[in-house]
């Protein structure tokens, strides 16, 4: 899951990056299984990857 944020972070839109340092904060005091928690994480990966125009910074 902190995999998937920091790469969300280093590559994704700014409200993406912004969501995924949060969502990230929240895992590291987070009980360890949080189904809400990776379900929002899950999600937020899946918009990441699907919607590129939309969500990636171009550089």
């Amino acid at each position: 899951m902190q995999a998937k944020l920091e790469q969300i972070i280093a590559d994704g839109g700014a409200d993406q990056a912004r969501l995924a340092r949060e969502l990230l904060a929240r895992l590291s005091v987070a009980p360890a299984e949080s189904p809400a928690l990776h379900a929002e994480i899950d999600a937020l990966y899946d918009a990441y990857l699907h919607d590129p125009y939309l969500t990636r910074d171009n550089r």
